[in-house]
């Protein structure tokens, strides 16, 4: 599974099946696998699209590798694989791995080749993700998109190092999803000079619509059904924590996004809750 790093990875149209975006797995691949069973799934003609963090608290992250060539996954780099990477291969201390669920990597000491493996496949991945469909340019990214414009947004993350702004946003910013209730005129006047600021240096309204793609898809920040916020859908339904796993496919969203709420409709199959000590085949 050779793969060489660039921060945004483009695909064509898929001319032939369906796509689909699955939502954070945290090594819950029993599940992906009898969601894609149900949607009859057909590896010659659909494609498996993934918003990032694709391990870690689930049991069954070890066998991320076997998920991926299996299903032919294209996902994107969460805050998860992230701090992997910056673990093996930026001397990164490995606490914040253990204590955010990665207890089931730094426990395979003595098969080194399995981790560097898995390290490079994480190195690999890209920051974000274009699909060109029928009904325009569909983005999909970790957490969220700092900038109004997806164009700027990918231009900004082309010429940064790994420690770039945009970058660190795109993986771990909640803000569209979390946005604190300020009370008081002197609050609003601080809000609306932080607004003026962004405007005015280029980076826009990170809660906003985003100019230049029909849709960007994301997860990171778990709600129990997708949530919609202008034409940003969030798909991480925290099936990890005993929740729903979001399985979207993609010719769905202008209907989605046609109906104008924050809340989306139920999409594709989305499975029920089962015991996390669920074993089966993968």
């Amino acid at each position: 599974m050779q793969q060489t790093f660039v921060p945004v990875r483009r695909f064509k149209k898929n001319t032939s099946g369906r796509d689909f975006v699955v939502g954070d797995l945290h090594g819950c691949f029993t599940r992906l696998r009898r969601e894609l069973e149900a949607s009859q799934f057909d590896r010659s003609r659909d494609r498996v699209f993934a918003v990032g963090d694709l391990v870690d608290r689930g049991f069954e992250s070890p066998a991320v590798l076997d998920v991926v060539r299996r299903y032919d996954i294209q996902s994107v780099r969460g805050n998860h694989e992230d701090s992997i990477v910056r673990w093996r291969l930026c001397d990164a201390g490995e606490g914040f791995v253990r204590a955010n669920g990665g207890g089931w990597l730094l426990d395979m000491t003595g098969d080194e080749e399995a981790i560097d493996a898995i390290v490079a496949y994480m190195a690999a991945l890209p920051y974000a993700i274009e699909i060109e469909t029928d009904f325009g340019l569909v983005g999909i990214v970790h957490a969220n998109v700092p900038m109004r414009s997806w164009s700027r947004t990918v231009e900004a993350l082309m010429q940064e190092g790994i420690d770039g702004k945009i970058r660190r946003k795109l993986i771990w910013d909640r803000s569209r999803w979390n946005l604190r209730q300020e009370k008081g005129f002197g609050s609003m006047r601080r809000v609306a000079a932080r607004v003026f600021k962004r405007l005015k240096s280029g980076r826009g309204d990170a809660c906003g619509w985003v100019e230049g793609v029909a849709a960007v898809i994301v997860g990171h920040t778990p709600s129990a059904e997708p949530k919609i916020s202008h034409n940003v859908i969030n798909v991480d339904t925290g099936v990890v924590y005993g929740g729903n796993l979001t399985l979207l496919r993609l010719d769905e969203i202008p209907t989605m996004l046609g109906q104008g709420t924050r809340t989306a409709p139920v999409v594709s199959r989305i499975s029920h809750y089962l015991p996390p000590r669920e074993s089966g085949q993968l």
